[in-house]
């Protein structure tokens, strides 16, 4: 055979080669089916080795426990548990534009729900089940979006409000608060029907409000977080305010059923304590944290925080958006003492993180970093005990 034929046909072979191989990688499971077909082959086995070229689950170890989820900035999330249909998920907004994706736990496979833009889309309220995203912008407009499900069809709807706080209560009511002359105002609106009600009014213009699960009450209310601002916490419930023994300057807390995580500053000190309300007893905690960057979980609390770096001071920058952490993550499952899970987030990731938006159960954590506004979880069972992965 001449030499220019056999160049001619190198090339072929070559050029099949290559087009097989991209067929595969770009063509997922059903590129791989007519494989399978083509070679009267059955189960998930691939012909001349090709499972090694393609990464199948077989040729590689399981993945680390703590991952970025998104790429996406994100400006809100709801993890959705896995059913005997569907695996498990996260619900996400992405910032600026508003639009809406699903993202699978396992391998990050990601699924546009919506497309209805929402121009400088800042923050988003996902509903428990997912079914229902209340989106702020950076002008306060208020949007609400309705997922498609079975019952429903994409949609949104402008609601007239520029929000301070906005929740959905565990009804899919959704909750949000308005500044009002020198007061905040609490409403409430029935996703099904469009009615709005009144819920209660806070005699103070900067207040932070801390949603309860029904619309009902109890909620919590304290002056936004100030170190110079002597701050009291108080209970609203039947539409009257009620004080709690909880005060202190640069006051923060967070809410779960009957447990109030809280840090303040005492004489120039910054400390985080526990409050019961059941017993009205404070606890002091062998760490510190904001609140903000913490989980209550079956009265057990579990924070991402930067202790050498907490101080009173800092605390304030921190609010501030001047000043960024490098977090440890704490974790207080039910049944374990509270234990440093990973020390320094950035050693694992070889970024830093400043976590917040913290969400989950036993089994996974999820949070933002609030640095590029990225999605992690932290996906392991927290009842056995502490895994390097």
């Amino acid at each position: 055979m001449k030499k220019p034929w056999i160049l001619i046909l190198t090339a072929l072979v070559l050029a099949t080669l290559i087009g097989m191989w991209l067929y595969l990688f770009f063509g997922g499971e059903e590129a791989r089916e007519d494989i399978y077909n083509a070679f009267g082959l059955e189960g998930k086995e691939l012909p001349f080795n090709m499972d090694v070229l393609l990464g199948e689950p077989s040729a590689s170890s399981a993945p680390p426990y703590l991952r970025q989820l998104s790429l996406r900035q994100v400006a809100g999330y709801v993890p959705l548990d896995s059913s005997s249909t569907s695996p498990r998920t996260v619900r996400l907004a992405e910032k600026g534009t508003g639009h809406i994706y699903s993202v699978r736990v396992d391998d990050g496979a990601e699924e546009r729900l919506s497309n209805i833009t929402i121009p400088a889309a800042r923050d988003a309220f996902f509903s428990p089940d997912g079914s229902y995203a209340a989106i702020t912008t950076s002008s306060n407009q208020l949007t609400l979006i309705t997922l498609p499900a079975a019952s429903t069809t994409l949609s949104s709807k402008e609601i007239t409000a520029s929000p301070t706080n906005v929740s959905f209560s565990s009804n899919n009511e959704l909750l949000y608060s308005v500044r009002e002359g020198q007061s905040v105002v609490g409403y409430s609106y029935d996703t099904t029907t469009s009615d709005t009600s009144r819920l209660f009014t806070i005699p103070f213009r900067e207040a932070v409000v801390l949603w309860g699960s029904d619309a009902s009450g109890p909620h919590y209310t304290y002056p936004k977080t100030a170190e110079g601002l002597e701050g009291y916490l108080y209970e609203i419930k039947n539409s009257s305010l009620r004080r709690l023994p909880i005060s202190g300057f640069g006051l923060s807390a967070i809410v779960h059923d009957d447990t109030i995580a809280f840090s303040r500053t005492e004489e120039a000190t910054y400390k985080s304590y526990l409050f019961n309300l059941e017993t009205s007893t404070i606890t002091p905690v062998q760490f510190l944290f904001i609140p903000e960057k913490c989980l209550i979980v079956l009265d057990k609390v579990s924070c991402a925080t930067d202790v050498p770096t907490l101080k009173s001071d800092s605390v304030g920058a921190w609010y501030r958006g001047e000043l960024s952490f490098n977090d440890t993550l704490w974790l207080d499952p039910p049944g374990i003492d509270i234990t440093m899970e990973i020390d320094t987030l950035g050693t694992k990731t070889g970024r830093p993180i400043d976590a917040t938006r913290l969400n989950g159960q036993v089994y996974a954590l999820y949070f933002v970093n609030k640095i590029d506004a990225g999605l992690w979880v932290y996906d392991r069972d927290f009842t056995t005990g502490v895994i390097d992965n």
